[in-house]
C-alpha cells in the first residue's frame, strides 16, 4: 500500500507565500510608476497595501505526491506558455 505524506501545513504556507509575493510585486509596480511620474525625487513614499482584487486567488492548482507538492494560482498558470503549463500539470498528475 502506498501512503502519501500529509502536506497540508506546507501547502498552506505556500499559499500564503504566493499571496505575499503578489502583494510585493504590486507594490514594486506602484513604486516604479511613482518614480516615472516624479523623476526629480530620489525616494518614494511607502506604497499602499495592494487592493484585494490584486492579491485574491480565485482558484488553486494543487498536486501532491509522497516526495513533494506543487501549489499554483490557476490564473497565473493559464498565463504561462503552453509548454511550461503542461510540465506543471504533469507534475500534479494531470
Amino acid at each position: 500500500m502506498i501512503t502519501i505524506k500529509n502536506w497540508d501545513k506546507e501547502i498552506q504556507q505556500a499559499k500564503e507565500d504566493v499571496i505575499v509575493q503578489k502583494e510585493f510585486a504590486w507594490q514594486q509596480e506602484w513604486k516604479d510608476k511613482w518614480f516615472k511620474e516624479n523623476k526629480d525625487c530620489k525616494t518614494s513614499p511607502i506604497p499602499p497595501r495592494a487592493p484585494k482584487e490584486v492579491i485574491q486567488v480565485k482558484a488553486w492548482f494543487i498536486g501532491q505526491w509522497n516526495t513533494g507538492f506543487v501549489c499554483v494560482d490557476m490564473d497565473e498558470l493559464m498565463k504561462l506558455p503552453k509548454k511550461q503549463r503542461e510540465k506543471i500539470l504533469k507534475l500534479g498528475g494531470i
